[in-house]
């Protein structure tokens, strides 16, 4: 190669990494609202599924219920 071809060559690739630097950047951008965006829509399912585990665990409970129905067999001693 001669020296012009190489420095042709050398202003490609120079050229080259720039435009991947800058795609790199734009794409983080994008990657990281993404990742926010999918971390919240996370969050708020797993919420939803405490909430049902707590709701389904207060039907299964029973105490409650039996207690107030002992305060009404005691009442109407």
């Amino acid at each position: 190669m001669t020296n012009e071809q190489i420095d042709r060559l050398f202003n490609i690739l120079m050229t080259e990494r720039k435009q991947l630097e800058e795609l790199n950047m734009k794409y983080q951008e994008e990657i990281k609202t993404l990742n926010e965006k999918h971390l919240i829509q996370w969050q708020s399912l797993q919420s939803q599924k405490t909430k049902a585990k707590i709701e389904e665990a207060e039907k299964s409970d029973t105490s409650k219920a039996d207690a107030e129905n002992a305060l009404d067999m005691l009442g109407n001693l």
